[in-house]
């Protein structure tokens, strides 16, 4: 009796000892593998993002994958894995995180996305079958890789870095000569690759042209009076590259060579350098309306139809000891984005 007790106590032991070697693995798989570089795919092309005028970008690269024999540093392989590197607006890596709101590869949607240590990886490690496609094809192909990301997810830095991987059973791989660096705008086919995805490229630059007339406020009588421009020859327009503007706020304001009193422009008398009219100017651009001088700095905007065009409508505040006569400004109108 004594001895079929030791055996049972021994079992136990046993037991426990293997639930907690298997709790340890599941702990270590969530939390403790890393990211190491490997030669895998022979390249990226047909690099592109496209704007789908819903808040939302469609951004596509094609990797060559190759055979994962010899790349998956040592490890069993589980699945193919994706790699997005998003970042803040000087340009610094943000953290990893699960920024796609759709992601696929060959029409083939991810599975999950696993978080090791400093990268997200998207995969696909469900059982080979019709669910997950050329996510578990380890032999050598194309991946057509399409994800969809929210605009306000990058807006501070309009660009992502995708990078090849592939998923095993510890630590993961990814494409050791970089990544497949996409700027929001641009959809040309061709990928430009960084090596480092710390150290990135500028976004595109947003180039603008500017139309805006002579406006003339004709005679204005005592007293404060309104006047709005609402024909098309008399609007304030901005032209630029529809694309490369969706999610991107802007602060448009205008400076004067007649100088500012209490946050109002300045209409000076031509032939009496004493004499001035104060206006200001709201600008109506359909949906928001801004108000110039811009002191606060306030943010919107543009259409992604690659045109915006304001109504000016100018308030004017003419004092009793005013003289007659032709009064003028000049008006010197900048658009930046928010610091």
């Amino acid at each position: 009796m004594n001895r079929i007790s030791r055996e049972r106590g021994s079992f136990g032991r046993w037991c426990k000892v293997v639930l907690l070697f298997f709790l340890a693995m599941s702990v270590g798989r969530a939390y403790g593998y890393i990211l190491v570089l490997d030669n895998l795919s022979n390249g990226y092309s047909g690099c592109s993002w496209v704007d789908n005028g819903n808040g939302t970008s469609t951004v596509s690269v094609s990797i060559d994958y190759k055979s994962v024999v010899g790349h998956l540093g040592g490890r069993l392989f589980t699945s193919r894995g994706i790699l997005i590197y998003t970042y803040n607006r000087n340009g610094e890596l943000n953290p990893s995180a699960n920024v796609a709101r759709a992601m696929n590869i060959n029409g083939k949607p991810y599975e999950s996305a696993f978080v090791g240590t400093g990268y997200v990886m998207y995969k696909n490690s469900n059982y080979p079958g019709p669910s997950t496609g050329d996510w578990t094809n380890g032999s050598p192909f194309i991946a057509n890789v399409v994800a969809t990301v929210s605009n306000s997810v990058i807006a501070d830095w309009p660009a992502i870095g995708i990078r090849a991987g592939n998923y095993t059973d510890g630590d993961d791989v990814g494409e050791v000569t970089g990544v497949a660096y996409i700027r929001f705008g641009e959809n040309r086919g061709v990928c430009n690759i960084v090596v480092n995805p710390e150290v990135p490229p500028p976004p595109v630059e947003i180039t603008m042209n500017m139309t805006a007339p002579d406006w003339n406020l004709g005679d204005l009588g005592q007293g404060d009076s309104k006047k709005t421009f609402s024909d098309t020859a008399n609007q304030l327009c901005f032209t630029y590259p529809g694309s490369v503007v969706t999610g991107v706020r802007f602060i448009v304001n205008a400076k004067n060579v007649n100088g500012e009193v209490a946050n109002r422009y300045r209409l000076k008398n031509v032939d009496d350098a004493s004499q001035f009219v104060p206006y200001s100017i709201k600008l109506d651009g359909g949906g928001s309306t801004l108000s110039l001088p811009n002191s606060s700095n306030m943010a919107m905007r543009f259409a992604s139809s690659g045109k915006t065009c304001f109504v000016p409508t100018f308030e004017t505040t003419v004092d009793s000891n005013v003289k007659e006569g032709d009064y003028v400004d000049v008006l010197i109108f900048t658009v930046v984005t928010p610091s």
